[in-house]
């Protein structure tokens, strides 16, 4: 966006020292839980709202989640913006099971996607939200679902892939067994598409990579920063024979009335990447 000549404005709750900001950028301190004003975004053409909780429980994501995203499309049409887009996430999406296919953008949503915990549960309020405001108030919100993203260049496991328990690292599926991703790059090169050429862009994008990597592939990666790394494969049919009995376990023990499905958390699921491709495509030309 910076190289094309955009103005960027960051709305950011803790601005980064002057070392760390992007030159170019107007960095603005708001609270999006809170109140935000139509001045932090006026004279803006088009607002791409990223922020989401990433922890806690219900309260925590409906304030910095849903609430936030209610607060910045009430901020955008005060400030007169009719350009909006919604980062979601592929997780609110049902399952290619259910859906009889590869899921692609025409997938419904998950009746049930609250169970795959309050993150996920964040995400589909939120979008649900602001299709609705859009459709209400007459401004264009369209709606980005990336799949679990990635930065190769400063690696971080994407959390379907496992988790590190103890001195191991757990991976919930087979090795062979695919895991669709987002490349930190791809999300930001496909993003700044709807910058340049908003009417262009699809109403929804499923944010892809179109070259699926397997979970061994993941490992590999990470294994580069761990070369001592211990890795345990558990089969994901067992995680979904356990599943039932672990969200019995979040209610009477953790008094969770939202328990998360643990099968669903770590699900792989076969998705159609053609529109991301295509739009990758359409970047290159």
């Amino acid at each position: 966006l910076l190289r094309a000549g955009f103005g960027v404005r960051a709305l950011v709750r803790r601005v980064p020292p002057w070392t760390a900001r992007i030159p170019g950028a107007d960095y603005r301190r708001c609270d999006l839980g809170g109140d935000v004003m139509p001045g932090h975004i006026e004279g803006a053409d088009l607002v791409i709202h990223c922020a989401a909780e990433t922890a806690g429980g219900v309260a925590e994501h409906q304030r910095n989640s849903v609430d936030a995203t209610r607060n910045l499309l009430q901020a955008a049409r005060s400030a007169g913006v009719q350009r909006f887009v919604q980062i979601s996430s592929i997780a609110v999406v049902i399952s290619s099971g259910a859906y009889g296919r590869p899921v692609d953008e025409g997938a419904p949503l998950d009746p049930a996607y609250a169970e795959r915990g309050p993150y996920v549960w964040g995400k589909g309020e939120s979008e649900k939200l602001a299709v609705e405001f859009g459709k209400t108030h007459g401004m264009d919100v369209k709606v980005v679902r990336p799949g679990p993203l990635v930065d190769y260049e400063n690696y971080t496991p994407p959390g379907r892939l496992g988790r590190d328990v103890g001195p191991r690292f757990v991976v919930i599926g087979r090795p062979g067994s695919s895991l669709a991703i987002c490349r930190v790059r791809t999300a930001a090169r496909l993003l700044r598409r709807y910058a340049e050429a908003f009417e262009e862009t699809p109403p929804i994008l499923h944010l892809l990579e179109p070259e699926v990597p397997t979970r061994r592939d993941l490992v590999e990666k990470l294994a580069e920063s761990r070369p001592d790394l211990n890795v345990w494969y558990v089969p994901s049919t067992l995680v979904r024979i356990l599943s039932p009995g672990l969200k019995l376990l979040q209610r009477v023990v953790f008094g969770s009335k939202k328990p998360v499905d643990v099968y669903s958390a770590f699900a792989s699921e076969k998705y159609d990447t053609g529109l991301a491709a295509e739009l990758a495509r359409e970047i290159d030309s």
